[in-house]
C-alpha cells in the first residue's frame, strides 16, 4: 500500500513583496546620496623620434616634497626669474603647512606674463599625501583671491598634467 503523500503548504509571499517593496525605495534613495568627485588631469604625452613638438611653451612644473613646493618654469629653454622654493613653515611638512596662497600669488604673476599658457606639471614625491596633491592642483587652477571682472574666481593654470616624482 502507498504512503499518503503530504500536502504542500501555501507559500506565503505576501511578507517578502513587502519587504521588496519597502526596500527598493530605499536602496534608490540612498544612491543618490554618494557623490563623486573627478579632478581632470593628464598623464605626459610620449614623443617617438616622429613627433617633434613645434614650441616647448612655458613647461611650469611644480615640485612637491615633504619640505615644501618648488616652482620652475622653462621657456625657450631658459630659466625665468619666477622660479622659487615655498618651503614649509615646520619640517617635515604637514597637509596645512604648505604655503598654497604662496604658490597661488607666483603662478598669477606668471599668469600675468603667459596669459596664452594653460598647463601646469606636478612633480610630486613619494611620500607626499594625496590630498596636498588636490590642494596644489586647486591653488594651481584658480585664484580665488583675485576675482575676474563677471565675480568668478580668476583661472590660473586649469590643465595640471602629473609626471614622475622628484627623485
Amino acid at each position: 500500500m502507498r504512503k499518503p503523500v503530504p500536502a504542500i503548504p501555501d507559500l506565503e509571499l505576501m511578507p517578502v513583496m513587502n519587504l521588496v517593496t519597502i526596500l527598493i525605495p530605499m536602496l534608490l534613495m540612498g544612491a543618490t546620496v554618494v557623490n563623486l568627485s573627478v579632478i581632470d588631469t593628464s598623464l605626459p604625452r610620449i614623443v617617438g623620434d616622429d613627433d617633434s613638438p613645434s614650441e616647448p611653451g612655458l613647461q611650469l612644473t611644480v615640485a612637491i616634497t615633504d619640505q615644501g613646493l618648488g616652482l620652475k618654469s622653462v621657456a625657450g629653454g631658459l630659466e625665468l626669474s619666477q622660479d622659487l622654493d615655498l618651503p614649509c613653515v615646520q619640517q617635515p611638512c604637514a597637509v596645512d603647512d604648505y604655503d598654497y596662497r604662496g604658490l597661488t600669488d607666483a603662478l598669477a604673476r606668471i599668469k600675468d606674463d603667459h596669459p596664452d599658457e594653460s598647463s601646469l606639471i606636478l612633480l610630486p614625491e613619494e611620500r607626499v599625501p594625496y590630498e596636498v596633491l588636490v590642494k596644489v592642483m586647486d591653488a594651481a587652477r584658480e585664484d580665488v583671491g583675485q576675482p575676474s571682472a563677471d565675480g568668478q574666481p580668476r583661472p590660473l593654470f586649469p590643465l595640471v598634467v602629473m609626471a614622475g616624482g622628484v627623485t
